[in-house]
């Protein structure tokens, strides 16, 4: 009986020695290619050579280009933006500005102070200098389950240039004809070094948007139509083009 017991006690612990070894894990990967948006989550990407084929003068022009990307107040302009002008926002599939998570370089980011229209909290994104930028990465359905609430219409991540080394100047204006006194200019520069093991990337960037008077819009001076316009007519005061449609 007491052989018994002993081998009994011995088998045991064996078993615990062995369920305590690590297990070795292979993961095998695949040959087949595929791109970003065929994959189990849809993801655009702009890299450096679309961001300056695009002309884009701040963030907001880049998130523009998207279709994923909805609303007014994406622009910095004060006749659309109202109370956020000045500032630049990112509203994937017009879910609102809280549902659009923003990150740089892979974090989170700090609220602007100032609230949208709606009084929404927002990312201001025009902070980010366009110079600065490796590449923008937009994944376009919701990812609440990962990020938090925040992401249910998807995320933006900026990606900076973080191992750029040297010095680069970019001088831009942007008029719509030669003749209009609307523009912007645009000037920016980005510079990086190496010491040791060490990499300092250092980027400032400023927009000047002069203002347009109304009288050189050429969409008000369109033609009346039986619908209406979705504007008021600004020559004319609060006249507009249809009482059925008077905005």
């Amino acid at each position: 009986m007491f052989k018994k017991l002993t081998l009994f006690v011995i088998f045991i612990s064996s078993s615990l020695i062995f369920a305590q070894a690590e297990e070795e894990v292979i993961v095998t990967g695949s040959y087949i290619k595929g791109s970003p948006t065929d994959g189990a989550s849809p993801v655009e990407i702009y890299d450096r050579d679309v961001i300056e084929s695009i002309g884009a003068i701040n963030v907001a022009d880049i998130t523009a280009n998207t279709a994923v990307n909805s609303g007014s107040e994406n622009n910095a302009d004060s006749f659309t933006s109202g109370a956020t002008q000045g500032r630049t926002n990112v509203n994937l599939r017009g879910l609102g500005l809280t549902s659009t998570l923003v990150l740089i370089d892979g974090r989170r980011v700090t609220f602007s102070g100032a609230v949208a229209n709606d009084g929404s909290v927002f990312v201001d994104t025009s902070q980010i200098p366009t110079i600065a930028l490796e590449r923008v990465e937009i994944l376009k359905e919701g990812a609440a389950s990962v990020y938090g609430s925040d992401a249910i219409a998807g995320v933006v991540n900026y990606i900076f240039r973080r191992d750029f080394t040297g010095f680069e100047v970019d001088i831009t204006r942007q008029q719509i004809d030669a003749t209009s006194s609307a523009r912007d200019d645009r000037a920016s520069f980005i510079y990086g070094g190496e010491w040791g093991d060490a990499n300092v990337v250092v980027a400032y960037s400023t927009l000047d948007r002069s203002p347009m008077p109304g009288s050189a819009k050429i969409y008000h001076h369109m033609g009346v139509s039986g619908l209406g316009t979705s504007f008021r007519n600004v020559t004319g005061g609060v006249t507009v083009a249809d009482a059925n449609h008077p905005w």
